[in-house]
């Protein structure tokens, strides 16, 4: 356990701590120290930080077909030390992969999906035979990035 202390004023009544990591629990105490030493500590009192976006996307993803029209998604959570909290949910977002359409040509629309946080695989149904999709795939709590990208052919 690593332990660090700080020293304040006598007449403060607060202190901020910066630079804590996400989502970790941390244990606090407090002594008051005067020209003849250190009292005896506080009663410990423990807060954990706010969780915060996962530093990783979801890990080995896979894309395979399930059909002439389907294709199954399959997908690990970030590593536990990068979710920098709970992992709530997972949003698939696929399409069809544009077939070296030229600039300007419209892209084809996406389609997307929400699971829930314990969801590791998703079926995607009514494709398009002989097509070739992207699929990308992010987790919640999530921001633009970090998502994880496959592209399959059925």
């Amino acid at each position: 356990m690593d332990v660090q202390s700080a020293q304040v004023r006598g007449d403060a009544r607060q202190f901020h701590l910066q630079d804590l990591r996400e989502y970790t629990e941390y244990a606090f105490w407090a002594s008051a120290f005067n020209a003849n030493g250190e009292g005896a500590l506080s009663e410990e009192v423990s807060a954990r930080t706010h969780s915060d976006v996962p530093a990783d996307p979801p890990q080995n993803a896979t894309v395979e077909a399930a059909g002439a029209t389907s294709l199954v998604v399959r997908w690990q959570p970030p590593p536990r030390e990068s979710r920098n909290g709970v992992i709530t949910g997972y949003k698939i977002r696929w399409r069809a992969a544009t077939d070296g359409a030229g600039f300007g040509s419209p892209r084809p629309k996406s389609e997307v999906v929400t699971t829930d946080g314990s969801r590791r695989l998703y079926a995607v149904s009514g494709l398009r035979n002989g097509r070739e999709y992207q699929v990308r795939l992010l987790q919640f709590p999530y921001c633009i990035f970090p998502y994880t990208v496959c592209s399959y052919r059925i």
